[in-house]
């Protein structure tokens, strides 16, 4: 026993066959020596992916919207560290895991040591298999089934772990399966396959072989059918399953302009080939969305009345809710409900938020859905309807002017109704409102306060969450902006209005560092292209020092020009009071050769000082083998331009192996 968890070691074969290394000795020791509230600082604080990706709430969304009769069953098939068994014990009666990492087992242990109703089975599955019960309400293979090959010794090991499995389901029981999709519309553009760590490998279906192999969800069915399954349902994490943010079905498809944060979630460095929203868009508008996500939750079973899932727990406690659209008797409805205790007060002010937005806009042009109590949850009826954002966003892609700006203008006099009225809304985004007839439908009203707002502010934040995450975003030119909102900066100041994003935020997430902000403390990056002398990563800057050193204040990015023999030409412009300036030709490992650099404004032209981090292959080439390249130039007499011709080769990929 750990806590009052229950550990069953009595087939376990004396020694763990896989590892992640020293992480998980650390990860046992912070879940000993820590509760699950205190994850997420300790996430933020290790900057380790393996520890966001083991310890992260987060990881449970995927399952936490399902429902599952009071006093279930459960079977949970490669718990792991219990990244979602906390979240399954939640709503089991009791919860049998399997798993067959020893430490693993007693990392989850010791997280959930509270929970009353779990037993963890240690060992190889083959061997506790027959042992287990054969009357489970639901079993859970949560990023598990692409390794059957590895723990079922069969010519099939896929076919016969489906029906190994479903022997131990009730004749009305759910199978839940959890899997990255092979074709999923990441690894086209640049992200490496989640297993192997290699680019492409997916998608040419695994050329190496080995043990792991994902599927698209044609395969899956083929799969499903030589089984004699009929009854399943396919649903679609978004960004994918490990960090849920949205959950889709066929019953409730994506639409135009959702997709926007396919970065969101980043484990490793990658490639970003083209705009992965507007690729979505596409695949919207053919109808080919599902063979394109990213990954797959599969339901074998009877069919759940949620059609569509939004999690917003990536907050402090009091403001973590989740949102579901369901079906019941052919009528749909939403819920808000929320994910911690903390929350049910946030929740239930809804109710008395509609009749402030009711007050103030009535008689306007503008509607507000309505809301009601439900036990701890708040209900909505359904409104169906193409949002602003939809139709902005379709005018902008097919360049009807004209249309976008007649939207913008009933954006602009909704937003002004009333303004006095002390119930002001920053969140009025073209995505919260739905055209019913000839009016518009109010739908998300969470940050509605008990004072007056400043309307510019508000429209700003609108246009600027457009202009920033929408795929027609760069659509909604300056000149537009001015004939519509004269009033606003010009030109549209994206930076500042970022800062003031990103502080509404943290006033949401407190003292929680979200996901997007675990991207950058991971310090993962994104190559927008691997063309030498393309891409953001293969942009040059010059850094530039008037006698204070150089620093990113007194720098900026340039644009080398390609030559017809594939060099690049720089050009830079120097000042009288230039004492140097350095040349950094890219954010990458590479071999940098100077080919020829004029300059009269130069003090001297060899010499070159190469950073430290620079290797001399050549009086004028170099090797360096981290992401700081450069070299610098000395000024000192008076004004001109340099022009530095150059070629680089990135050798990243190459230094790591």
């Amino acid at each position: 026993m750990i806590g009052k968890v229950k550990l069953d070691l009595s087939r376990y074969g004396g020694r763990d066959l896989y590892c992640d290394g020293e992480v998980e000795d650390e990860l046992l020791s912070i879940a000993r020596e820590h509760t699950e509230e205190e994850f997420p600082a300790l996430i933020a604080e290790r900057r380790k992916w393996p520890i966001l990706y083991h310890l992260s709430d987060l990881r449970g969304n995927i399952v936490d919207w399902i429902r599952l009769k009071s006093g279930a069953k459960v079977l949970e098939v490669g718990a792991g560290c219990g990244a979602v068994t906390g979240t399954l014990a939640k709503k089991a009666g009791h919860l049998d895991c399997v798993d067959l990492s020893k430490k693993r087992s007693m990392i989850n242990a010791w997280r959930h040591r509270d929970a009353e109703n779990i037993c963890i089975h240690v060992g190889n599955f083959e061997d506790i298999e027959p042992d287990l019960d054969s009357d489970y309400d639901a079993i859970f293979l949560i990023g598990v089934f692409e390794y059957a090959a590895s723990y079922i010794h069969d010519a099939d090991p896929y076919g016969s772990f489906l029906r190994i499995i479903r022997k131990h389901l009730k004749k009305d029981g759910l199978l839940v399966i959890a899997i990255e999709n092979r074709l999923g519309m990441k690894y086209f553009g640049g992200a490496r396959e989640d297993h192997l760590g290699s680019y492409f490998s997916g998608i040419e279906d695994y050329p190496g072989g080995g043990v792991v192999r994902t599927f698209s969800r044609p395969a899956l069915e083929k799969r499903l059918r030589a089984e004699g399954i009929d009854d399943y349902h396919f649903y679609y994490p978004y960004p994918d399953y490990k960090f849920m943010l949205s959950l889709y079905s066929d019953r409730r498809l994506p639409q135009e302009g959702e997709l926007s944060t396919n970065h969101l979630r980043l484990d490793r460095d990658r490639m970003e080939l083209f705009d992965e929203s507007r690729a979505y868009d596409a695949a919207i508008r053919d109808g080919v969305f599902p063979l394109f996500s990213n990954s797959y939750l599969l339901l074998i079973g009877p069919e759940s009345e949620v059609v569509y899932s939004k999690y917003s727990n990536d907050r402090a406690p009091r403001y973590a809710i989740r949102t579901d659209i369901l079906e019941k008797n052919g009528e749909r409805f939403a819920l808000k409900v929320p994910m911690r205790p903390e929350a049910a007060e946030h929740v239930k002010s809804l109710a008395e938020k509609a009749k402030r937005m009711e007050e103030r806009f009535e008689g306007s042009a503008l509607s507000v859905c309505p809301a009601q109590e439900e036990g701890d949850a708040v209900r909505f009826p359904f409104v169906e309807g193409p949002t602003m954002e939809e139709e902005l966003g379709s005018a902008l892609q097919r360049g009807d002017t004209a249309a976008a700006k007649e939207l913008l203008k009933q954006y602009r006099k909704l937003q002004e109704y009333r303004p006095d009225c002390p119930a002001g809304n920053r969140d009025i985004q073209f995505s919260n409102l739905i055209r019913r007839d000839s009016k518009w439908v109010l739908i998300d009203y969470e940050w509605v306060g008990k004072g007056t707002r400043d309307i510019k502010k508000d429209i700003e934040r609108a246009l600027f969450l457009f202009k920033e995450y929408h795929a027609q975003g760069n659509a909604l030119t300056e000149e537009l902006l001015r004939e519509v909102f004269p009033e606003l900066s010009q030109p549209f100041d994206s930076a500042a209005l970022r800062e003031r994003e990103r502080a509404f935020q943290k006033s949401i997430t407190q003292e929680r560092t979200a996901l997007g902000e675990m991207n950058e403390l991971l310090g993962f990056r994104i190559e927008k292209s691997r063309e030498e002398g393309g891409g953001e990563l293969f942009r040059p800057r010059i850094y530039r020092d008037s006698g204070n050193g150089f620093s990113e204040s007194e720098s900026s990015l340039a644009d080398a020009v390609r030559q017809p023999d594939g060099s690049l030409l720089l050009e830079v412009p120097v000042t009288p009071e230039l004492k140097a300036f350095r040349f950094d030709p890219c954010m990458h490992a590479c071999i940098l050769e100077l080919i020829d650099v004029e300059g009269k404004c130069l003090r001297k032209l060899l010499p070159f000082r190469a950073g430290e981090n620079g290797r001399a292959l050549t009086e004028r080439s170099w090797y360096f083998a981290d992401d700081d390249p450069n070299v610098s130039f000395f000024a000192g007499k008076g004004e001109g331009t340099v022009r530095i011709r150059y070629r680089i080769k990135a050798v990243k990929d190459l230094w790591e192996q």
